[in-house]
């Protein structure tokens, strides 16, 4: 598999053939988000998008992640990953991703997701950090 970063001006005629993975990823969100709204931040440049094919240029899964400045450290966070056979890309996609935060002085790479992404991204050696509570508060 092949990954690429999208540059920003690109990231229009790229949306199409990711879209349904990114609204799939969005609807895990708890509606922090939309697809729509990870379009928007990928176009401003504030996040940024990969994208993994193959040989024949079909896109089988993408990934988001911004920079957060932490007053210790500066990571690469990961937002959303979408797309099929993950298993085939995986592995390219992190080294990339690894490679890309290292280049840009990352401590950390730091992701959030639901539990069966912690079993997943061991093989990485990603340690779990901490959990994420909430309680919506929109119904009394």
């Amino acid at each position: 598999m092949h990954i690429k970063q999208v540059p920003i001006q690109y990231v229009p005629f790229v949306w199409p053939v990711i879209e349904t993975f990114v609204k799939k990823a969005a609807s895990y969100s708890g509606e922090r988000t939309e697809s729509e709204d990870i379009k928007n931040d990928c176009q401003n440049g504030t996040v940024f998008l990969w994208v993994a094919h193959d040989d024949e240029h079909e896109t089988h899964g993408f990934v988001t992640g911004q920079f957060l400045e932490y007053p210790g450290m500066k990571v690469l966070a990961l937002q959303f990953t979408g797309g099929r056979k993950l298993r085939e890309w995986a592995s390219d996609m992190w080294n990339t991703l690894e490679s890309f935060a290292r280049d840009n002085g990352c401590s950390k790479i730091e992701g959030a997701g639901r539990i069966g992404w912690l079993r997943f991204m061991k093989q990485f050696g990603c340690t779990p950090a901490f959990y994420i509570y909430e309680k919506d508060l929109r119904d009394g």
